[in-house]
């Protein structure tokens, strides 16, 4: 990929910059571009390190074992000089996977407090850009910043609060490069080399050498869709003008789902949205105002009488718009917004109300709006980019190799919910495949899949289930743990908004896999065995710590269904006993098997004594109805 830059100067990887963290205690590989035979000395605290530029106009040397401290700076010598300011040196996580790892602290619970509180200048974030290739590639774009509650709302929620914990506790600075993407299965983040087992992929691997240029495409869609944000011929045309004529302009009433009134496509679009209204006699039209629009899922550019309104408030019910003194009049005021939205998009939810207000008054703006969805330019067409195989591995992954990193945190599976059973190998696959690369056994901690979607009457089979369960056998792997968040779903959102309890049960298996803390619990109760005995079945556990909690007034389990001789299962009635859990069905005398939380979103409610939910699983080896 660098063969046809010439390398006048020093270059480094956009990682190796300003505010970068480096692993504490470890072998420190760094590397860079320059002319070919040009020599680079590395300065770092007392050391100096040399290095040659080869003929491939890239050097690498090793820095010395550091502990952690800072901030330092990076010195880089050669033709120019190169200075990294502000490095910190402490424990360095990659977190990656999937939507629910890129899901920001703007969007969890209680965003604004923790926003608010977001105040550890020694926790930094490097977020890489997202790319593809078709073979592994030395670029990873990107910036570290800061954690401060001017920068967290766009940081990973999981990331963040997984990041927040370890340092309360360490009291070390925590470095974490956050190389996720939204809808990807697992496959792209896998290797080529580590696929070529996989008869099923052979085909797209070959076109990987021979087929589509995947990065030139996605640089491509990147710039269409950069002019497409960028497109304001609405506001060239006068949208946002008291004159402009919109009586051909469709109605619409708040809340706004543009998907649902299919304003929009499935895909996206850019929509304007108007509304005039006179103001009441009580309200003073030259005081600063705010106008609330409820909560917005996509972007939106907001235009009141012709001046554009940038400055707003996010809260939990939604966000405010500040609208300067002297803005608003007493009669023919207009709103207009331009709203972005991609995979749909709503404004507002059911039983709220755009209004707006001030020290005077407050109106609620009811009634007609009007929408036009034909003004702007029309949406690229959408590249299905990430879910090629190894092509994010080969854009986001190689180029941080051998990069020191202390471990890896994962969210990702729902994409892969239809090949659960595929899963079971793709996954394992993945982690040995990351570790032989950077040549390190380094602990990988993963979440367990959240509940989603509504469960049957009575017990079934279920994709999401055997997913997770597929998740659990990687368990098997060394220097492996596994945050179970079965009991933080949402039923209608895959994107639960309770990131905080996902990133401190990922905290807690770090204590244990990472850090070797084996006195932690860092687990709920996992099956170990059971016997039956005069049609009832008793279930031994582990991990339970000081003892087990069932979360019942009564003292009665939910989440378990057993199944006799026919393999029909049906759920069960019980109750605790010590340490054990007895179940029992009146219709099933001589029960052979159990399953507990095999669902989409189930209603367990064991726990151990520090609240942490018993990990699903089955002891059959059924067969499942969509296998």
């Amino acid at each position: 990929m660098f063969a046809v830059n010439a390398w006048c100067k020093i270059s480094l990887p956009g990682f190796v910059s300003d505010g970068m963290v480096l692993q504490r205690d470890a072998k420190l590989p760094i590397w860079g571009w320059a002319d070919s035979g040009e020599k680079i000395t590395v300065r770092f605290q007392k050391q100096v390190k040399t290095a040659i530029t080869g003929k491939d106009g890239k050097w690498h040397l090793n820095l010395d074992p550091v502990s952690s401290g800072g901030p330092y700076t990076i010195e880089f010598l050669g033709k120019n000089k190169i200075e990294v300011k502000n490095v910190l040196v402490g424990d360095v996580f990659l977190a990656t996977g999937q939507s629910n790892m890129e899901f920001t602290t703007y969007s969890v619970t209680n965003s604004r407090d923790e926003i608010l509180k977001a105040n550890f200048p020694d926790i930094h974030f490097f977020r890489a850009a997202l790319n593809v290739a078709n073979q592994p590639i030395d670029t990873l774009k990107g910036d570290w910043k800061e954690v401060s509650p001017e920068t967290v709302g766009d940081f990973s929620g999981v990331a963040y609060f997984f990041a927040r914990e370890l340092y309360q506790k360490k009291k070390i600075p925590i470095g974490v490069i956050v190389t996720a993407w939204g809808g990807s299965p697992i496959e792209p983040w896998i290797r080529a080399e580590d696929l070529q087992r996989f008869p099923e992929f052979q085909n797209e691997l070959l076109n990987l050498k021979t087929g589509r240029d995947w990065h030139s495409t996605f640089i491509q869609y990147e710039s269409d869709m950069k002019s497409f944000h960028e497109s304001n011929l609405g506001v060239k045309n006068g949208v946002n003008l008291t004159v402009y004529n919109d009586d051909e302009w469709e109605s619409v009433e708040f809340p706004f789902d543009l998907k649902a009134l299919e304003i929009a496509d499935n895909y996206g679009g850019n929509v304007w949205i108007r509304k005039r209204f006179d103001l009441n006699e009580s309200f003073n039209s030259n005081l600063k105002s705010t106008l609330f629009l409820g909560k917005i899922n996509g972007n939106v550019n907001l235009y009141i009488n012709g001046n554009e309104i940038t400055k707003s408030e996010k809260k939990e019910d939604g966000t405010y718009f500040i609208i300067p003194e002297n803005v608003l009049q007493q009669t023919n005021n207009q709103i207009a917004l331009k709203f972005l939205e991609i995979w749909g998009g709503n404004i507002g939810e059911m039983g709220q109300t755009v209004f707006i207000q001030n020290e005077s008054s407050k109106m609620n703006i009811t009634g007609n709006w009007k929408f036009n969805s034909k003004i702007e330019m029309k949406i690229p067409d959408y590249v299905s980019s990430n879910t090629t195989p190894s092509t994010i591995y080969n854009a986001m992954i190689a180029p941080l190799i051998p990069f020191a990193i202390k471990g890896v945190i994962w969210y990702q599976g729902e994409s892969n919910v239809d090949r659960a059973k595929q899963y079971q190998t793709l996954f394992p696959a993945l982690i040995e495949g990351w570790r032989k690369q950077w040549k390190s056994d380094f602990p990988f901690l993963f979440v367990q899949l959240a509940g989603f979607m509504e469960d049957k009457k009575e017990p079934s089979d279920y994709k999401w289930a055997a997913l997770r369960e597929a998740q659990q056998t990687t368990l098997k792997l060394p220097k492996t743990g596994m945050a179970v968040a079965i009991d933080l779903g949402e039923k209608n959102d895959i994107h639960p908004k309770n990131k905080q309890d996902v990133g401190k049960r990922l905290a807690l298996a770090a204590e244990k896999v990472v850090y070797g803390n084996t006195e932690i619990v860092d687990s709920g109760p996992t099956f170990k065995s059971f016997s039956v005995d005069n049609g009832k079945i008793r279930i031994q556990f582990e991990n339970f710590g000081s003892g087990l909690l069932l979360k019942d007034k009564y003292g009665y389990v939910r989440g378990f269904s057993i199944a006799g001789n026919d393999k029909i299962f049906k759920w069960a009635k019980g109750f605790q006993e010590g340490n054990n859990i007895i179940l029992y069905n009146d219709e099933i005398e001589n029960p052979t098997a159990v399953r507990y939380d095999w669902g989409n979103s189930p209603d367990g409610n064991l726990y151990n004594q520090v609240g942490l939910p018993a990990v699903p699983f089955r002891t059959d080896d059924y067969p499942l109805h969509f296998e």
